[in-house]
C-alpha cells in the first residue's frame, strides 16, 4: 500500500478531483506539515474547503473535543452537496 501511495501524484489527482473536498489541518501538526494541507487545497480542482484546527495534533487526541468538533464540522458541510 505504501508503495501505491508513494507512486501516486497526488497534485494530478487533485486537480482532476472534481468533488467537494473538505480538508482539515493543524498548524501544530508534526506528522504532515501545513504546507502540505495549503497545497492540497490549492491544488484542488472541485468545490474545496480547508478548516484549521488550531492546536490539535494529526490524530485529534491532543485536546479534548476536537473529534466531536470535526464530526459535526464534516456533518454540516456535507449537507451542503447532498440532495437530503
Amino acid at each position: 500500500m505504501l508503495s501505491t501511495l508513494r507512486q501516486t501524484d497526488l497534485g494530478e489527482v487533485l486537480r482532476d478531483l472534481r468533488l467537494p473536498l473538505l480538508i482539515f489541518f493543524s498548524p501544530l501538526d508534526e506528522t504532515l506539515p501545513w504546507r502540505h494541507g495549503r497545497e492540497m487545497f490549492e491544488l484542488a480542482g472541485g468545490p474545496t474547503s480547508f478548516i484549521t484546527l488550531d492546536g490539535a495534533d494529526h490524530l485529534l487526541v491532543n485536546q479534548p473535543g476536537d473529534t466531536e468538533f470535526v464530526a459535526r464540522m464534516i456533518d454540516a458541510w456535507s449537507r451542503r452537496f447532498s440532495d437530503v
